[in-house]
């Protein structure tokens, strides 16, 4: 993506949120995917790597926290896991930032908000 992530495209359809997308600027990246707990402890339940690009499934009603990595650079993103649907995210580490995606009900559609280190 141009910043952490580009700008996501969405549709609601099946019983998961699936996530998917390219990785922007390198290949061969590391991923965890790890659901946060009550606590907010992270319990790692998928851990990856891929060449270009990558696919997630998470199941609807846990929080997530996705980390790709690559050298000594990390990327993370967080999601609340809250309606079905396909989002795709280009991950960029050129860029310094993380992301957070939630659903809206209003709009009935997931958002993409960036989160800047200082």
């Amino acid at each position: 993506m141009c910043t952490l992530f580009a700008l996501p495209s969405f549709s609601g359809n099946g019983e998961d949120l699936k996530l998917s997308g390219d990785f922007i600027s390198t290949s061969n990246v590391k991923f965890e995917v790890a659901i946060v707990n009550d606590d907010a402890s992270r319990v790692v339940v998928q851990t990856k790597s891929s060449t270009f690009s990558y696919r997630i499934k998470l199941k609807i009603g846990n929080d997530y926290v996705i980390k790709f990595m690559k050298d000594d650079k990390v990327k993370e993103l967080y999601i609340s896991a809250d309606a079905p649907g396909m989002m795709e995210l280009d991950v960029d580490f050129k860029t310094d930032s993380a992301a957070k995606v939630c659903y809206n009900e209003e709009a009935d559609d997931y958002s993409l908000t960036l989160l800047y280190k200082n």
